[in-house]
């Protein structure tokens, strides 16, 4: 079963799982994003409080969101795979007991306000106004899938 929830609309399912949860409503989670007591059980988005290797929470925004997702569907493919593995005789540990610890390099924020207005963070580096509009063009037309997309873009 897969839940999404976005935005505040998350806190209440939070709630309802009955964990231990930070100021904002978050639920705490284990380094590798499972809720404490209940390994088969994933916190990822807005709805998972989970601090990084300086201490401080992992904002909640889609890039990270993203990782996380990404991240937990490796670990629960490779889980499988190993669980299917001893089943058949193969032996080997079980896919339950240790696991990586969610890692996210920081890539920086941007974010748009209207044409060729923005504000960007790359670590300490603050970058308001139109370069950072720029800044945010160009990484979004990197991501971009296609010349054509690309090319459409950067004519409008």
């Amino acid at each position: 079963m897969i839940l999404w929830a976005a935005g505040v609309s998350a806190w209440p399912l939070g709630r309802k799982l009955g964990r231990q949860r930070d100021g904002a409503g978050r639920v705490l989670v284990n380094p590798d994003l499972s809720v404490p007591a209940h390994s088969d059980v994933f916190v990822i988005g807005d709805l998972a409080a989970l601090k990084d290797a300086s201490g401080r929470l992992l904002p909640a925004v889609v890039p990270v969101a993203l990782l996380e997702g990404g991240f937990v569907a490796k670990l629960i493919r490779r889980e499988l795979a190993q669980d299917s593995a001893r089943a058949r005789g193969e032996g080997g540990q079980s896919a339950w007991t240790s696991r990586p610890a969610f890692h996210r390099r920081d890539k920086g924020s941007r974010a748009t306000m209207g044409r060729a207005a923005a504000i960007a963070q790359f670590g300490k580096i603050h970058i308001p106004g139109y370069v950072a509009w720029l800044a945010q063009l160009v990484v979004y037309i990197v991501f971009l899938i296609g010349f054509l997309n690309w090319a459409l873009v950067l004519i409008q």
